[in-house]
């Protein structure tokens, strides 16, 4: 689909970055872009065996990833349905998934707190010209200097959060990196963050049921086997949140009940602006957020609520053209919404958001999220914390 053009279009974008030179490293990376110019990874005080054990790791993660193909474009006809969104790779263009695949490794680095830096272009260009082991021998010498050498281009900066990152369209690798070889070939495998789960790859989908939206004035106070997650999406478009619930670790529950929701702008159906799902207990994280074919999936760390048995939960209201897309959490919406002299009213609470709940990686693009203000998960070491940690 569209592969040599997209193709043609990003090795232009690549071009015209390096002639520009260090003018294009100010460009903003979206987060279905690389950075521009001759660039490597760097992280003061770390040494090759620290880059090349995060670089191996990134791969194991950005090679499951897909470009939509036709499962994905099928899946917006139908706005609950999350499908074609973990689609296989078969389903996609090979040559737009190398592209994008060059993507995910940056971002799943810079989520693991390294930055990108962009070389000197003279030096980049001589250097991609020596051999590979001349090369890297000099990149060792980089990666944990006490000072970058070149220019800062990339860090971590919750760039999801900001409506205006680009993300939602075709992957254009813009740069070259100097201490990163191709991707090997691609595999149908979903990925978990941590590879030494045995359980981590699968060609198994993970969803066997997808939640619809209740009829308000259906809704009953829940029991001990079940609850009620109310969210709003604002705005028009075609703008989606992919939920999916997991356990304590951010793996697949064991009773395998249920395991998403989508909730879209402006959906056509009869249950209003806020919108009620009857859910079983568990952990609920934002697997993903999606406009058009694209999704932007949070495997590198996400946003979660608990749902405890027989508990109402307001996730908030979402307003993906706003400057944040953190959710607005106060009650007055989802009481509006509910007939009058709904038990619920007095029931429901705000969601308890807690950062940093990973998953496994697939969909077009992978990255991690956080919402201001709200704590972490115990032993999330990515995202800001990776930052704020490193060397």
């Amino acid at each position: 689909m569209h592969g040599s053009i997209r193709l043609a279009l990003g090795v232009t974008i690549g071009l015209a970055a390096q002639a520009m030179g260090v003018l294009a490293f100010a460009e903003p990376t979206g987060l279905n872009q690389t950075s521009a110019g001759y660039t490597y990874f760097y992280r003061p005080g770390a040494d090759m065996r620290a880059h090349d054990a995060d670089v191996a790791l990134c791969r194991t993660l950005a090679i499951p990833t897909v470009q939509p193909g036709r499962a994905a474009w099928a899946a917006l006809a139908d706005p609950y349905n999350s499908d074609g969104y973990w689609e296989r790779m078969q389903n996609a263009d090979q040559s737009e998934n190398r592209l994008g695949r060059a993507v995910n490794l940056e971002n799943c680095m810079v989520a693991k707190g390294w930055r990108v830096v962009a070389a000197d272009p003279a030096k980049g260009a001589a250097m991609l010209s020596e051999s590979r082991a001349a090369r890297l021998a000099e990149i060792a010498s980089w990666v944990g200097d006490t000072q970058p050498h070149g220019i800062i281009v990339r860090s971590f900066d919750n760039e999801a959060l900001n409506a205006t990152t680009p993300v939602f369209a075709f992957a254009a690798p813009r740069g070259r990196p100097l201490d990163v070889d191709p991707l090997p070939p691609a595999t149908e495998d979903f990925v978990r963050l941590d590879p030494d789960d045995p359980g981590a790859s699968t060609t198994t989908p993970l969803s066997v049921s997808r939640l619809k939206p209740a009829a308000p004035e259906s809704l009953r106070l829940p029991g001990q086997n079940s609850g009620v997650v109310a969210i709003a999406l604002r705005g028009h478009g075609r703008f989606r949140l992919v939920f999916e619930r997991v356990d304590a670790e951010g793996r697949p529950p064991s009773d395998r009940a249920i395991a998403d929701f989508t909730v879209a702008q402006a959906q056509i159906d009869a249950t209003g602006p806020v919108r009620f799902f009857k859910a079983p207990p568990g952990h609920w994280r934002i697997a993903g957020m999606a406009q058009g074919p694209y999704l932007l999936n949070l495997c590198m760390g996400a946003p979660a609520f608990y749902l405890a048995p027989g508990a109402v939960v307001y996730a908030g209201a979402f307003d993906p053209d706003a400057p944040s897309r953190a959710p607005d959490m106060s009650l007055a919406a989802p009481r509006a919404a509910l007939p009058p002299g709904s038990p619920l009213s007095n029931a429901i609470q705000p969601a308890d958001w807690r950062n940093g709940s990973v998953g496994r990686c697939r969909g077009a693009y992978i990255y991690a999220l956080e919402f201001p203000g709200r704590p972490f998960v115990d032993g999330y070491r990515l995202g800001s914390l990776a930052t704020a940690t490193a060397p």
